[in-house]
């Protein structure tokens, strides 16, 4: 199923507002997740959280708070590198998906 007109409207303004493709495709009710994955893959756009919310990204120059990252990476974090396994014709003739993901159960902790 292909998104367009208002329920493209509908899962951009939801996609934007940090919602996760599932809870997009629940909100919705009339697509599925993976028809989210298609549209936001199609549009260049990156995976929102799970939780449904975003964090900004920043660049610190603190050295604690750069500490403190590198903790909640080391216990929480994950990389992941993957290469599409359908048949897009590229100029380099694949494409690659890397991720860098922190997730935890306390927005509190995220957010510090």
């Amino acid at each position: 199923m292909k998104i367009k007109g208002d329920i493209e409207r509908r899962v951009r303004e939801l996609y934007e507002n940090g919602l996760s493709d599932y809870k997009i495709a629940k909100e919705v009710g009339s697509i599925s997740p993976s028809t989210v994955w298609r549209w936001r893959k199609k549009n260049n756009l990156p995976p929102n959280p799970a939780s449904g919310y975003k964090l900004k990204p920043t660049i610190l120059a603190d050295p604690i708070k750069l500490s403190y990252i590198a903790g909640l990476f080391d216990g929480e974090g994950s990389v992941y590198a993957g290469k599409y396994s359908r048949n897009y014709k590229t100029s380099l003739g694949i494409i690659l998906d890397v991720e860098v993901n922190i997730s935890n159960q306390s927005k509190e902790m995220l957010e510090k």
